[in-house]
Protein backbone atom coordinates (compact mmCIF):
# COMPACT_ATOMS: atom_id res chain seq x y z
CA UNK A 1 0.00 0.00 0.00
CA UNK A 2 1.23 3.49 -0.80
CA UNK A 3 0.01 6.92 0.31
CA UNK A 4 1.87 9.84 -1.23
CA UNK A 5 2.08 13.29 -2.80
CA UNK A 6 -0.23 15.53 -0.77
CA UNK A 7 -0.27 18.60 1.41
CA UNK A 8 -2.44 18.01 4.49
CA UNK A 9 -3.41 21.10 6.48
CA UNK A 10 -5.83 21.56 9.37
CA UNK A 11 -8.95 23.40 8.33
CA UNK A 12 -8.00 25.95 10.98
CA UNK A 13 -5.57 26.33 13.87
CA UNK A 14 -8.34 25.24 16.27
CA UNK A 15 -9.89 22.35 14.30
CA UNK A 16 -10.12 19.30 16.54
CA UNK A 17 -8.54 16.35 14.73
CA UNK A 18 -7.25 12.82 15.14
CA UNK A 19 -4.17 11.45 13.39
CA UNK A 20 -4.60 12.45 9.70
CA UNK A 21 -3.26 9.09 8.48
CA UNK A 22 -4.15 5.95 10.40
CA UNK A 23 -3.15 2.56 8.97
CA UNK A 24 -4.00 -0.78 10.60
CA UNK A 25 -2.55 -3.90 8.98
CA UNK A 26 -3.22 -7.61 9.39
CA UNK A 27 0.00 -9.55 10.05
CA UNK A 28 0.53 -13.24 9.37
CA UNK A 29 3.17 -15.69 10.56
CA UNK A 30 5.27 -14.82 7.49
CA UNK A 31 5.28 -11.08 8.15
CA UNK A 32 3.26 -7.87 8.25
CA UNK A 33 1.93 -5.92 5.24
CA UNK A 34 4.29 -3.46 3.59
CA UNK A 35 3.44 0.23 3.59
CA UNK A 36 5.01 3.30 2.05
CA UNK A 37 3.97 6.83 3.05
CA UNK A 38 5.98 9.46 1.19
CA UNK A 39 6.17 13.02 -0.06
CA UNK A 40 3.44 14.43 2.16
CA UNK A 41 3.73 17.84 3.81
CA UNK A 42 1.76 18.36 7.01
CA UNK A 43 0.95 21.92 8.02
CA UNK A 44 2.39 23.75 5.04
CA UNK A 45 -0.12 26.61 5.02
CA UNK A 46 -1.83 26.37 8.43
CA UNK A 47 -0.17 26.23 11.85
CA UNK A 48 -0.55 22.79 13.40
CA UNK A 49 -0.28 22.21 17.15
CA UNK A 50 -1.31 19.68 19.74
CA UNK A 51 -2.92 22.36 21.88
CA UNK A 52 -4.95 23.81 19.02
CA UNK A 53 -5.87 20.63 17.15
CA UNK A 54 -6.25 18.34 20.21
CA UNK A 55 -3.98 15.76 21.80
CA UNK A 56 -5.52 13.11 19.54
CA UNK A 57 -3.81 14.84 16.60
CA UNK A 58 -0.33 14.91 18.07
CA UNK A 59 1.00 12.57 15.36
CA UNK A 60 0.74 12.87 11.58
CA UNK A 61 0.52 9.08 11.21
CA UNK A 62 -0.49 6.13 13.36
CA UNK A 63 0.75 2.87 11.87
CA UNK A 64 -0.24 -0.42 13.49
CA UNK A 65 0.81 -3.93 12.45
CA UNK A 66 2.72 -2.91 9.33
CA UNK A 67 6.30 -2.91 8.08
CA UNK A 68 7.69 -0.65 5.36
CA UNK A 69 8.92 2.90 5.14
CA UNK A 70 7.86 6.49 5.86
CA UNK A 71 10.08 8.68 3.68
CA UNK A 72 10.52 12.18 2.28
CA UNK A 73 7.70 13.69 4.31
CA UNK A 74 7.85 17.02 6.11
CA UNK A 75 6.14 18.73 9.01
CA UNK A 76 5.81 22.50 8.94
CA UNK A 77 8.51 24.78 7.61
CA UNK A 78 11.12 27.18 8.93
CA UNK A 79 8.57 29.98 8.59
CA UNK A 80 5.66 27.97 10.04
CA UNK A 81 6.90 25.24 12.40
CA UNK A 82 4.37 22.97 14.03
CA UNK A 83 4.25 22.64 17.81
CA UNK A 84 4.29 19.29 19.62
CA UNK A 85 3.34 17.33 16.50
CA UNK A 86 5.06 13.96 15.93
CA UNK A 87 5.74 12.55 12.50
CA UNK A 88 4.44 9.10 13.40
CA UNK A 89 3.47 6.65 16.10
CA UNK A 90 3.96 2.94 15.38
CA UNK A 91 2.74 -0.27 17.02
CA UNK A 92 3.07 -4.04 16.46
CA UNK A 93 0.37 -5.43 18.73
CA UNK A 94 0.05 -8.66 16.69
CA UNK A 95 3.66 -9.05 15.54
CA UNK A 96 3.89 -11.80 12.89
CA UNK A 97 0.16 -12.38 13.20
CA UNK A 98 0.16 -13.74 16.74
CA UNK A 99 -1.38 -12.50 19.96
CA UNK A 100 -2.36 -9.01 21.00
CA UNK A 101 -1.03 -6.07 23.00
CA UNK A 102 2.54 -6.54 21.71
CA UNK A 103 3.00 -9.83 23.62
CA UNK A 104 4.41 -11.71 20.62
CA UNK A 105 6.82 -8.93 19.74
CA UNK A 106 8.33 -9.41 23.19
CA UNK A 107 8.35 -13.19 22.80
CA UNK A 108 10.31 -13.13 19.50
CA UNK A 109 14.01 -12.43 18.84
CA UNK A 110 15.40 -9.00 17.94
CA UNK A 111 15.00 -7.85 14.34
CA UNK A 112 17.84 -5.30 14.54
CA UNK A 113 19.25 -4.77 11.06
CA UNK A 114 16.35 -6.64 9.47
CA UNK A 115 13.25 -5.84 7.43
CA UNK A 116 10.74 -6.56 10.22
CA UNK A 117 10.52 -2.94 11.33
CA UNK A 118 8.81 0.31 10.38
CA UNK A 119 11.46 2.59 8.87
CA UNK A 120 11.41 6.39 8.80
CA UNK A 121 14.05 7.93 6.56
CA UNK A 122 14.75 11.22 4.77
CA UNK A 123 11.99 13.10 6.58
CA UNK A 124 12.14 16.70 7.84
CA UNK A 125 10.37 18.14 10.86
CA UNK A 126 10.16 21.75 12.04
CA UNK A 127 8.72 21.91 15.55
CA UNK A 128 8.76 24.77 18.04
CA UNK A 129 7.78 22.46 20.89
CA UNK A 130 9.36 19.53 22.69
CA UNK A 131 7.69 16.41 21.19
CA UNK A 132 10.13 14.03 19.41
CA UNK A 133 9.91 13.06 15.74
CA UNK A 134 8.57 9.65 16.79
CA UNK A 135 7.02 8.52 20.06
CA UNK A 136 5.53 5.03 20.09
CA UNK A 137 2.71 5.68 22.53
CA UNK A 138 0.57 2.66 23.35
CA UNK A 139 -1.33 4.08 26.31
CA UNK A 140 -4.83 2.81 25.57
CA UNK A 141 -6.78 -0.44 25.54
CA UNK A 142 -6.54 -1.26 21.81
CA UNK A 143 -5.39 -4.86 21.32
CA UNK A 144 -3.22 -3.92 18.31
CA UNK A 145 -1.02 -1.53 20.32
CA UNK A 146 2.36 -2.29 21.89
CA UNK A 147 5.60 -4.01 20.87
CA UNK A 148 6.79 -1.38 18.36
CA UNK A 149 9.95 -1.97 16.27
CA UNK A 150 11.21 1.25 14.69
CA UNK A 151 14.17 2.45 12.61
CA UNK A 152 14.84 6.21 12.39
CA UNK A 153 17.59 7.14 9.89
CA UNK A 154 18.72 10.06 7.72
CA UNK A 155 16.02 12.37 9.10
CA UNK A 156 16.42 16.06 9.92
CA UNK A 157 14.84 17.63 12.98
CA UNK A 158 14.63 21.34 13.77
CA UNK A 159 13.43 21.39 17.37
CA UNK A 160 12.51 24.08 19.84
CA UNK A 161 12.76 27.04 17.46
CA UNK A 162 12.41 30.20 19.56
CA UNK A 163 10.99 28.17 22.43
CA UNK A 164 12.27 25.39 24.68
CA UNK A 165 14.22 22.23 24.10
CA UNK A 166 12.83 18.81 23.34
CA UNK A 167 13.14 15.05 23.31
CA UNK A 168 14.97 14.54 20.04
CA UNK A 169 14.53 12.03 17.25
CA UNK A 170 13.03 9.03 19.00
CA UNK A 171 11.13 8.16 22.17
CA UNK A 172 8.77 5.43 23.24
CA UNK A 173 6.30 4.72 25.99
CA UNK A 174 7.12 1.74 28.14
CA UNK A 175 4.92 -0.73 29.94
CA UNK A 176 4.18 2.13 32.29
CA UNK A 177 1.26 3.71 30.50
CA UNK A 178 -2.46 3.16 30.83
CA UNK A 179 -4.08 0.10 29.30
CA UNK A 180 -3.04 -3.48 28.71
CA UNK A 181 -0.54 -2.87 25.87
CA UNK A 182 3.18 -3.59 26.33
CA UNK A 183 5.96 -1.07 25.74
CA UNK A 184 7.95 -0.67 22.54
CA UNK A 185 10.31 -3.56 21.80
CA UNK A 186 13.31 -2.07 19.92
CA UNK A 187 14.66 0.86 17.93
CA UNK A 188 17.56 1.86 15.68
CA UNK A 189 18.33 5.58 15.50
CA UNK A 190 21.21 6.55 13.23
CA UNK A 191 22.63 9.10 10.80
CA UNK A 192 20.04 11.73 11.72
CA UNK A 193 20.74 15.47 11.95
CA UNK A 194 19.31 17.46 14.84
CA UNK A 195 19.17 21.23 15.16
CA UNK A 196 18.51 22.05 18.81
CA UNK A 197 17.20 25.60 18.51
CA UNK A 198 15.96 26.22 22.04
CA UNK A 199 16.96 29.64 23.31
CA UNK A 200 15.85 29.22 26.93
CA UNK A 201 16.27 25.49 27.62
CA UNK A 202 18.53 22.67 26.52
CA UNK A 203 17.25 19.84 24.38
CA UNK A 204 17.01 17.22 27.11
CA UNK A 205 17.55 14.17 24.92
CA UNK A 206 19.21 14.76 21.54
CA UNK A 207 18.78 11.28 20.09
CA UNK A 208 15.79 10.73 22.38
CA UNK A 209 15.38 7.76 24.66
CA UNK A 210 13.42 4.57 25.30
CA UNK A 211 11.22 3.71 28.26
CA UNK A 212 11.31 0.01 27.35
CA UNK A 213 13.19 -2.46 25.19
CA UNK A 214 16.54 -2.29 23.46
CA UNK A 215 17.98 0.31 21.07
CA UNK A 216 21.02 1.30 18.99
CA UNK A 217 21.94 4.99 18.67
CA UNK A 218 24.80 5.95 16.37
CA UNK A 219 26.16 8.39 13.82
CA UNK A 220 23.77 11.21 14.70
CA UNK A 221 24.89 14.83 14.34
CA UNK A 222 23.91 17.72 16.62
CA UNK A 223 23.85 21.43 15.80
CA UNK A 224 23.05 23.21 19.05
CA UNK A 225 22.01 26.80 19.67
CA UNK A 226 23.50 29.02 22.37
CA UNK A 227 21.43 27.19 24.98
CA UNK A 228 23.27 23.97 24.18
CA UNK A 229 21.90 20.49 24.72
CA UNK A 230 21.75 17.87 27.42
CA UNK A 231 22.60 14.19 27.20
CA UNK A 232 22.40 12.34 23.92
CA UNK A 233 20.07 9.71 25.37
CA UNK A 234 17.76 9.69 28.37
CA UNK A 235 16.58 6.33 29.71
CA UNK A 236 13.53 6.23 31.95
CA UNK A 237 11.71 3.60 33.94
CA UNK A 238 8.70 5.57 35.12
CA UNK A 239 6.75 2.57 36.33
CA UNK A 240 9.25 2.18 39.15
CA UNK A 241 8.07 5.40 40.67
CA UNK A 242 4.32 5.66 40.39
CA UNK A 243 1.21 3.78 41.37
CA UNK A 244 -1.02 5.75 39.03
CA UNK A 245 -0.92 3.37 36.03
CA UNK A 246 -2.48 -0.09 35.79
CA UNK A 247 -2.50 -3.06 35.19
CA UNK A 248 1.30 -3.21 35.19
CA UNK A 249 1.71 -0.81 38.10
CA UNK A 250 2.45 -0.10 40.82
CA UNK A 251 6.03 0.73 41.65
CA UNK A 252 7.88 -2.36 40.37
CA UNK A 253 8.78 -2.79 43.98
CA UNK A 254 7.95 -6.32 45.03
CA UNK A 255 4.23 -6.75 44.58
CA UNK A 256 3.42 -6.55 40.86
CA UNK A 257 3.16 -10.27 39.98
CA UNK A 258 4.77 -9.99 36.51
CA UNK A 259 8.01 -8.36 37.74
CA UNK A 260 11.00 -10.32 39.03
CA UNK A 261 10.90 -9.79 42.79
CA UNK A 262 12.96 -11.12 45.68
CA UNK A 263 11.27 -14.06 47.35
CA UNK A 264 8.41 -13.89 44.86
CA UNK A 265 5.37 -16.13 45.24
CA UNK A 266 1.94 -16.11 43.63
CA UNK A 267 -0.95 -18.00 45.21
CA UNK A 268 -3.66 -20.00 43.44
CA UNK A 269 -6.62 -17.94 42.28
CA UNK A 270 -9.35 -17.27 44.83
CA UNK A 271 -12.87 -15.83 44.49
CA UNK A 272 -14.27 -12.96 46.57
CA UNK A 273 -17.52 -13.77 48.40
CA UNK A 274 -17.71 -10.46 50.30
CA UNK A 275 -15.52 -7.45 50.97
CA UNK A 276 -15.26 -4.11 52.73
CA UNK A 277 -12.68 -1.34 52.83
CA UNK A 278 -10.57 -3.41 55.24
CA UNK A 279 -11.45 -7.08 54.61
CA UNK A 280 -11.84 -9.65 51.84
CA UNK A 281 -13.67 -12.95 52.49
CA UNK A 282 -13.66 -16.22 50.51
CA UNK A 283 -15.72 -19.38 50.87
CA UNK A 284 -14.36 -22.35 52.78
CA UNK A 285 -11.29 -22.25 55.00
CA UNK A 286 -8.26 -22.29 52.67
CA UNK A 287 -5.74 -20.56 55.01
CA UNK A 288 -4.19 -20.91 58.42
CA UNK A 289 -4.52 -17.95 60.77
CA UNK A 290 -1.96 -15.20 60.05
CA UNK A 291 -0.48 -17.20 57.18
CA UNK A 292 -0.07 -13.88 55.39
CA UNK A 293 1.05 -11.77 58.34
CA UNK A 294 3.99 -9.54 57.34
CA UNK A 295 6.77 -11.45 59.12
CA UNK A 296 9.76 -11.87 56.83
CA UNK A 297 7.51 -11.60 53.82
CA UNK A 298 5.12 -8.94 52.54
CA UNK A 299 1.84 -10.01 50.98
CA UNK A 300 -0.42 -8.07 48.66
CA UNK A 301 -3.97 -8.66 47.42
CA UNK A 302 -4.19 -8.40 43.62
CA UNK A 303 -7.64 -8.39 41.94
CA UNK A 304 -7.29 -9.84 38.42
CA UNK A 305 -10.90 -9.32 37.38
CA UNK A 306 -11.25 -5.56 37.45
CA UNK A 307 -11.20 -3.42 34.30
CA UNK A 308 -8.07 -2.78 32.30
CA UNK A 309 -7.40 0.60 33.90
CA UNK A 310 -8.51 -0.37 37.37
CA UNK A 311 -6.85 -3.49 38.75
CA UNK A 312 -7.28 -3.34 42.51
CA UNK A 313 -4.41 -4.01 44.87
CA UNK A 314 -3.78 -3.57 48.59
CA UNK A 315 -1.44 -4.67 51.34
CA UNK A 316 -2.39 -7.65 53.51
CA UNK A 317 -1.69 -7.20 57.22
CA UNK A 318 -3.21 -10.45 58.56
CA UNK A 319 -5.79 -13.16 57.96
CA UNK A 320 -8.11 -15.72 59.50
CA UNK A 321 -8.94 -19.06 57.90
CA UNK A 322 -11.05 -17.38 55.19
CA UNK A 323 -10.71 -13.61 55.57
CA UNK A 324 -7.89 -11.22 54.68
CA UNK A 325 -7.29 -7.97 56.53
CA UNK A 326 -6.18 -5.37 53.98
CA UNK A 327 -4.72 -1.86 54.13
CA UNK A 328 -4.30 0.91 51.57
CA UNK A 329 -6.86 -0.45 49.11
CA UNK A 330 -6.75 0.96 45.59
CA UNK A 331 -9.88 0.56 43.46
CA UNK A 332 -13.01 -1.54 43.83
CA UNK A 333 -13.44 -5.15 44.95
CA UNK A 334 -16.68 -6.84 43.91
CA UNK A 335 -18.25 -10.13 44.95
CA UNK A 336 -17.23 -12.80 42.45
CA UNK A 337 -13.91 -11.17 41.53
CA UNK A 338 -10.88 -13.39 41.11
CA UNK A 339 -7.68 -12.48 42.94
CA UNK A 340 -4.23 -13.79 43.77
CA UNK A 341 -1.97 -13.14 46.72
CA UNK A 342 1.50 -11.92 45.77
CA UNK A 343 4.35 -12.35 48.22
CA UNK A 344 7.90 -10.98 48.31
CA UNK A 345 10.69 -10.65 50.83
CA UNK A 346 9.96 -8.02 53.49
CA UNK A 347 13.29 -6.40 54.26
CA UNK A 348 12.11 -3.64 56.62
CA UNK A 349 8.88 -2.30 58.06
CA UNK A 350 7.97 0.44 60.47
CA UNK A 351 6.08 3.63 61.11
CA UNK A 352 6.87 6.99 59.52
CA UNK A 353 8.00 9.47 62.17
CA UNK A 354 8.39 12.49 59.90
CA UNK A 355 7.89 13.54 56.29
CA UNK A 356 10.38 15.63 54.35
CA UNK A 357 10.01 17.73 51.23
CA UNK A 358 8.24 16.90 48.03
CA UNK A 359 5.03 15.47 46.61
CA UNK A 360 3.57 14.73 43.20
CA UNK A 361 6.38 14.56 40.66
CA UNK A 362 9.00 15.97 43.02
CA UNK A 363 11.50 14.20 45.23
CA UNK A 364 9.76 12.69 48.25
CA UNK A 365 11.43 11.89 51.58
CA UNK A 366 10.44 10.21 54.85
CA UNK A 367 12.17 9.10 58.05
CA UNK A 368 11.88 6.45 60.74
CA UNK A 369 13.99 7.37 63.76
CA UNK A 370 13.96 3.78 65.02
CA UNK A 371 16.14 2.58 62.13
CA UNK A 372 19.94 2.47 61.73
CA UNK A 373 20.59 1.67 58.07
CA UNK A 374 23.96 2.05 56.45
CA UNK A 375 24.30 5.02 54.08
CA UNK A 376 22.75 4.08 50.71
CA UNK A 377 22.29 0.51 51.89
CA UNK A 378 18.89 0.55 50.17
CA UNK A 379 20.31 1.60 46.81
CA UNK A 380 22.69 -1.18 45.69
CA UNK A 381 23.99 -0.88 42.14
CA UNK A 382 21.42 -2.05 39.61
CA UNK A 383 18.78 -3.31 42.04
CA UNK A 384 17.54 -0.64 44.49
CA UNK A 385 14.75 -1.25 46.96
CA UNK A 386 11.25 0.23 47.03
CA UNK A 387 9.40 1.74 49.97
CA UNK A 388 5.60 1.43 50.06
CA UNK A 389 3.32 3.40 52.36
CA UNK A 390 0.66 0.76 53.01
CA UNK A 391 -1.68 3.04 54.97
CA UNK A 392 -2.82 5.30 52.18
CA UNK A 393 -0.12 7.87 51.62
CA UNK A 394 -2.02 11.06 52.27
CA UNK A 395 -5.11 12.59 50.71
CA UNK A 396 -4.06 12.21 47.09
CA UNK A 397 -3.25 8.52 46.79
CA UNK A 398 -5.94 6.62 48.66
CA UNK A 399 -3.96 3.39 48.14
CA UNK A 400 -0.71 1.61 48.86
CA UNK A 401 1.84 4.02 47.44
CA UNK A 402 5.58 4.35 47.10
CA UNK A 403 8.54 4.37 44.78
CA UNK A 404 12.13 3.44 44.05
CA UNK A 405 14.67 4.44 46.70
CA UNK A 406 17.37 6.69 45.30
CA UNK A 407 19.32 7.17 48.56
CA UNK A 408 19.07 6.71 52.31
CA UNK A 409 20.73 7.81 55.51
CA UNK A 410 20.71 5.92 58.80
CA UNK A 411 17.01 6.65 59.31
CA UNK A 412 15.64 8.44 56.23
CA UNK A 413 14.67 7.48 52.69
CA UNK A 414 14.61 9.57 49.50
CA UNK A 415 12.69 8.42 46.42
CA UNK A 416 13.43 8.99 42.75
CA UNK A 417 12.12 12.36 41.60
CA UNK A 418 9.37 11.10 39.32
CA UNK A 419 6.89 9.52 41.70
CA UNK A 420 3.50 9.90 40.05
CA UNK A 421 0.62 12.20 39.27
CA UNK A 422 -1.26 14.13 41.92
CA UNK A 423 -0.54 15.10 45.54
CA UNK A 424 0.93 11.76 46.53
CA UNK A 425 3.20 11.67 49.54
CA UNK A 426 3.96 10.08 52.86
CA UNK A 427 2.06 10.93 56.03
CA UNK A 428 3.41 10.90 59.56
CA UNK A 429 2.24 7.81 61.44
CA UNK A 430 1.66 5.72 58.32
CA UNK A 431 3.02 2.18 58.15
CA UNK A 432 5.51 1.29 55.44
CA UNK A 433 7.25 -1.75 53.95
CA UNK A 434 10.57 -2.04 52.09
CA UNK A 435 10.62 -4.71 49.36
CA UNK A 436 12.42 -5.12 46.03
CA UNK A 437 11.99 -6.11 42.39
CA UNK A 438 15.33 -6.69 40.69
CA UNK A 439 13.86 -6.41 37.18
CA UNK A 440 10.73 -4.72 35.92
CA UNK A 441 8.61 -6.13 33.12
CA UNK A 442 9.86 -4.71 29.78
CA UNK A 443 12.28 -2.24 31.33
CA UNK A 444 14.85 -0.55 29.05
CA UNK A 445 17.63 -2.92 27.94
CA UNK A 446 15.40 -5.99 28.20
CA UNK A 447 14.65 -8.13 25.17
CA UNK A 448 13.13 -11.44 24.21
CA UNK A 449 10.85 -12.99 26.80
CA UNK A 450 12.14 -16.47 27.59
CA UNK A 451 9.34 -17.49 29.93
CA UNK A 452 5.82 -18.44 28.83
CA UNK A 453 4.34 -15.84 26.48
CA UNK A 454 1.68 -13.61 28.01
CA UNK A 455 -1.84 -13.50 26.60
CA UNK A 456 -5.29 -12.23 27.44
CA UNK A 457 -6.58 -9.50 29.68
CA UNK A 458 -5.73 -9.68 32.52
CA UNK A 459 -2.38 -11.00 31.32
CA UNK A 460 -1.61 -14.63 32.08
CA UNK A 461 0.14 -16.71 33.20
CA UNK A 462 0.39 -14.74 36.43
CA UNK A 463 4.00 -14.80 37.58
CA UNK A 464 7.39 -13.22 37.03
CA UNK A 465 8.23 -12.69 33.35
CA UNK A 466 11.82 -13.57 32.50
CA UNK A 467 13.40 -11.47 29.73
CA UNK A 468 16.97 -11.53 28.45
CA UNK A 469 19.26 -8.57 29.05
CA UNK A 470 19.46 -6.77 25.69
CA UNK A 471 21.88 -3.85 26.10
CA UNK A 472 21.47 -0.39 24.58
CA UNK A 473 24.53 0.70 22.55
CA UNK A 474 25.60 4.18 21.45
CA UNK A 475 28.55 5.19 19.29
CA UNK A 476 29.92 7.88 16.96
CA UNK A 477 27.37 10.58 17.81
CA UNK A 478 29.03 13.95 17.10
CA UNK A 479 28.49 17.64 17.81
CA UNK A 480 28.87 19.80 14.69
CA UNK A 481 28.22 23.10 16.46
CA UNK A 482 27.37 24.39 19.91
CA UNK A 483 27.74 22.39 23.10
CA UNK A 484 26.33 19.18 24.51
CA UNK A 485 26.67 17.53 27.90
CA UNK A 486 26.74 13.80 28.60
CA UNK A 487 26.14 10.57 26.74
CA UNK A 488 23.47 8.42 28.44
CA UNK A 489 21.55 9.32 31.58
CA UNK A 490 19.14 7.13 33.51
CA UNK A 491 16.09 8.10 35.53
CA UNK A 492 16.22 4.82 37.46
CA UNK A 493 18.96 3.22 39.51
CA UNK A 494 17.80 -0.15 38.17
CA UNK A 495 19.54 0.79 34.89
CA UNK A 496 23.33 0.79 35.04
CA UNK A 497 26.30 1.21 32.73
CA UNK A 498 28.17 -1.88 31.48
CA UNK A 499 25.12 -4.07 31.88
CA UNK A 500 22.08 -2.22 30.55
CA UNK A 501 23.81 0.37 28.38
CA UNK A 502 27.18 1.06 26.78
CA UNK A 503 27.84 4.73 26.08
CA UNK A 504 30.20 5.84 23.36
CA UNK A 505 33.93 6.36 23.77
CA UNK A 506 35.41 9.85 23.53
CA UNK A 507 36.32 9.60 19.85
CA UNK A 508 37.28 7.37 16.94
CA UNK A 509 40.07 4.82 17.43
CA UNK A 510 43.54 5.84 16.32
CA UNK A 511 45.12 2.58 17.55
CA UNK A 512 44.02 -0.65 19.16
CA UNK A 513 43.95 0.98 22.60
CA UNK A 514 43.22 4.68 22.03
CA UNK A 515 40.95 6.31 23.00
CA UNK A 516 38.88 3.17 23.68
CA UNK A 517 40.68 0.39 25.55
CA UNK A 518 37.60 -1.72 26.21
CA UNK A 519 38.16 -1.99 29.96
CA UNK A 520 35.03 -0.30 31.27
CA UNK A 521 36.69 3.03 32.03
CA UNK A 522 36.95 4.71 28.59
CA UNK A 523 33.40 4.20 27.33
CA UNK A 524 31.33 1.17 26.54
CA UNK A 525 31.34 1.34 22.73
CA UNK A 526 34.26 2.23 20.50
CA UNK A 527 34.45 2.83 16.77
CA UNK A 528 37.05 2.93 14.05
CA UNK A 529 38.59 0.59 11.52
CA UNK A 530 38.51 -3.11 12.20
CA UNK A 531 42.31 -3.14 12.46
CA UNK A 532 42.12 -0.71 15.41
CA UNK A 533 39.66 -2.81 17.39
CA UNK A 534 41.10 -3.82 20.82
CA UNK A 535 42.20 -7.43 20.91
CA UNK A 536 40.30 -8.20 24.13
CA UNK A 537 38.07 -6.69 26.80
CA UNK A 538 38.52 -6.50 30.56
CA UNK A 539 36.92 -5.00 33.63
CA UNK A 540 33.29 -3.89 33.55
CA UNK A 541 33.10 -4.27 29.76
CA UNK A 542 33.63 -8.02 29.97
CA UNK A 543 31.49 -8.76 33.00
CA UNK A 544 28.24 -9.69 31.23
CA UNK A 545 27.08 -12.13 28.57
CA UNK A 546 26.87 -9.23 26.12
CA UNK A 547 29.64 -6.78 26.91
CA UNK A 548 31.25 -3.74 25.33
CA UNK A 549 30.77 -2.98 21.64
CA UNK A 550 32.93 -1.89 18.73
CA UNK A 551 31.68 -0.45 15.43
CA UNK A 552 33.99 -1.31 12.54
CA UNK A 553 33.61 1.58 10.11
CA UNK A 554 35.15 -0.29 7.19
CA UNK A 555 33.11 -3.46 7.77
CA UNK A 556 29.83 -1.63 8.57
CA UNK A 557 29.38 -4.01 11.49
CA UNK A 558 28.88 -3.76 15.26
CA UNK A 559 30.81 -6.37 17.22
CA UNK A 560 30.11 -7.13 20.89
CA UNK A 561 32.28 -8.92 23.43
CA UNK A 562 30.62 -12.23 24.23
CA UNK A 563 32.02 -15.27 26.04
CA UNK A 564 35.60 -14.11 25.69
CA UNK A 565 35.54 -13.19 22.00
CA UNK A 566 34.28 -10.56 19.56
CA UNK A 567 30.98 -11.57 17.96
CA UNK A 568 29.30 -9.99 14.94
CA UNK A 569 26.10 -8.46 16.32
CA UNK A 570 24.54 -5.95 13.94
CA UNK A 571 24.65 -4.69 10.35
CA UNK A 572 22.25 -1.95 9.22
CA UNK A 573 19.46 -2.81 6.81
CA UNK A 574 19.67 -1.81 3.14
CA UNK A 575 19.59 1.95 2.56
CA UNK A 576 17.56 3.42 1.05
CA UNK A 577 14.73 1.11 1.96
CA UNK A 578 13.74 -1.09 -1.02
CA UNK A 579 10.31 0.57 -1.12
CA UNK A 580 11.88 4.06 -1.19
CA UNK A 581 12.24 4.67 -4.92
CA UNK A 582 12.39 8.47 -4.92
CA UNK A 583 16.13 8.75 -5.43
CA UNK A 584 16.32 12.12 -3.67
CA UNK A 585 19.12 12.95 -1.26
CA UNK A 586 18.85 12.11 2.43
CA UNK A 587 16.77 14.59 4.36
CA UNK A 588 15.43 16.26 1.20
CA UNK A 589 11.69 15.87 0.62
CA UNK A 590 10.56 15.87 -2.96
CA UNK A 591 8.45 18.85 -3.96
CA UNK A 592 4.82 18.10 -3.10
CA UNK A 593 2.37 18.03 -5.94
CA UNK A 594 -0.43 20.54 -6.27
CA UNK A 595 -2.84 18.07 -4.66
CA UNK A 596 -4.17 19.43 -1.39
CA UNK A 597 -6.15 17.65 1.31
CA UNK A 598 -7.91 19.64 4.01
CA UNK A 599 -8.40 17.78 7.29
CA UNK A 600 -11.71 18.65 8.93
Amino acid sequence: MRISCMVIDPNSTSTSLVDPIWVVGACTSSGCPNLRVDNITFGLNTYWSESGNSSNAEAAMLVENAFGVIDHNSIGSAALPAKNFELFNSQLGAYLGSGSYGDNSWAQPDSLGGANNLFAENNVKYDSGYIPMNDSEQDDAFTNRGGARVVMRYNTLYQGSGNTGGFGIFANHGTDSGGRARGAREAEVYNNTIYCQGTTQNCSGVDGGPRSGTALFWGNVLNASSAGAGAWIGLNLYRNNTSSWNPFSPNCGGFMPLDISDGASVSPTYTVTSSSSTTVTVSGTPWTTNQFAPVGKAYFFWDVTASVNGYTYSAITGNSSNQLTISGKNGTISNGDSFVIVGSTLYYSGSITSVGSGSGTGVVTMSDTSKSWGTNQLNPTGSPYTVTDITGAGSGAGAAWGGEISSNTSNSITLEGYVGYGPYGFATGDSYWVTRSTACLDQPARGQQISTILSGDPPSPIGGVIESIDPIYQWSDTVASGSQYGEITSGSNKLIAYRDFYAQASGAQTSSNLPFSCNGSTGGTGWGTLANRPSSCSGACSANSLGCGYWATDANELYVWESGAWTAYYTPYTYPHPLDTSGTAPGTPSSPTNLRATAN
